[in-house]
């Protein structure tokens, strides 16, 4: 997928992103902001620098569509974070998947005046439609690639040397 050229675009300090995406925010007072873009941007990377400065939780969409459904999760973030933060509760979600995978611990946030939810898909209409600022990580294509494929690695085999923890199984079918 191509993205768009940006006409120009200008780098910002955290303190200057800070700024912005107060006077962004200022009419609310609890902000919920979706960070979306293709995988490897950095997405998580620009989410965690954001509730820095902002004092903000975090979601992951990763952890919400765990073992549970690569696109039809919108409905678990809504219902089971998205609302009951908005109340001002503090949120201890299991997510669907967890359970039969024996995923131990829960998708926790704490009452705050933001929520970050970072993940390709978190700016879907679906979820767009409650969201106070959807932010688009944008990134060059090769350098994503190159980032992502570096990132599932050192996940899935932090020890180059240590044996695959879930090798595959071939079956004659």
């Amino acid at each position: 997928m191509r993205e768009p050229p940006v006409a120009s675009w200008v780098p910002l300090t955290k303190s200057e992103l800070g700024v912005l995406v107060r006077v962004l925010l200022a009419k609310t007072t609890r902000a919920l902001v979706l960070v979306d873009g293709r995988s490897g941007a950095g997405k998580s990377t620009f989410a965690h620098r954001l509730a820095q400065v902002l004092d903000a939780a975090v979601v992951h969409t990763d952890d919400i569509a765990w073992q549970h459904s690569r696109f039809g999760w919108s409905d678990v973030l809504l219902d089971g974070v998205v609302t009951p933060w908005r109340r001002g509760a503090v949120v201890s979600l299991r997510p669907p998947g967890w359970g039969p995978s024996d995923r131990p611990g829960t998708v926790t946030v704490p009452p705050s005046p933001v929520l970050v939810v970072e993940g390709v898909g978190a700016g879907r209409a679906a979820l767009a439609s409650h969201a106070d600022l959807v932010v688009w990580v944008r990134s060059d294509g090769d350098e994503a690639r190159r980032r992502g494929v570096a990132r599932d690695v050192t996940e899935t085999h932090p020890d180059p040397s240590a044996p695959d923890p879930a090798p595959s199984v071939a079956a004659d079918v």
